[in-house]
């Protein structure tokens, strides 16, 4: 998820035959959910040590005011002879409060400043996954703080599993990894009883009824 008003930083893997391997050329095309093109002042660059293409979208081009839409990312890029085209789309959501310093202000202290947007950005993918995309859109306030709470334990389980840590601990909040950590037990553990992570089919409470095969059906 993009975080509206904020400077985002996005990270784009290109492979051949399942091995990451940088492009000889490659573009990228932002659109908003009224199909118009954003203007990016950056441009995808490899990194070497990741292995991936880098690509930072400013604060002043993912404003606030896009806040609960969906943005489209068109990848486009060669290797040898052949041209490869990948489509994404991506929620614009708000921060909730999960900035860096919000992060140290309750206790978090795993990851540094400038590993912040990363991990983040894990977090809210692995949330948006379990979530089936409901974290950029629900308003219940309570539902938002613990997307909040959520990103923070999420973030700190990316980086654990990354780097060998075997523990953390944010305020009242500890937990030992033993083995592998895993982001998204983690996840489904902080969002636990809020409702969004539920997989079934939302019906109306009422206006149910049963057609001649035992089948529900609504109005």
């Amino acid at each position: 998820m993009l975080i509206a008003g904020s400077t985002n930083e996005l990270h784009y893997a290109t492979t051949v035959a399942g091995v990451a391997t940088e492009a000889d050329t490659i573009a990228v095309v932002v659109t908003d959910a009224a199909g118009a093109v954003v203007a990016l002042s950056d441009t995808p660059t490899w990194n070497a040590v990741t292995s991936v293409y880098d690509l930072t979208i400013a604060s002043t081009e993912c404003l606030a005011s896009y806040a609960g839409t969906v943005w489209t990312l068109v990848w486009t890029w060669t290797h040898d002879t052949a041209t490869l085209r990948d489509v994404e789309t991506i929620p614009v959501g708000t921060s909730g409060g999960n900035t860096w310093t919000d992060y140290v202000a309750v206790g978090g202290s795993l990851i540094a400043e400038s590993e912040w947007p990363r991990y983040r950005r894990d977090a809210l993918r692995v949330l948006e996954d379990i979530t089936f995309g409901r974290i950029a859109t629900t308003t219940d306030a309570s539902d938002l703080a613990k997307i909040t709470d959520a990103t923070f334990r999420v973030a700190d389980a990316c980086y654990a599993s990354t780097a060998g840590v075997s523990s953390e601990k944010i305020g009242s909040y500890s937990v030992t990894y033993k083995g592998t950590t895993d982001p998204y037990s983690v996840a489904r553990r902080a969002l636990r009883g809020t409702g969004l992570t539920y997989t079934g089919l939302n019906v109306p409470a009422q206006g149910v009824t049963l057609d001649a095969q035992g089948e529900p059906t609504w109005g």
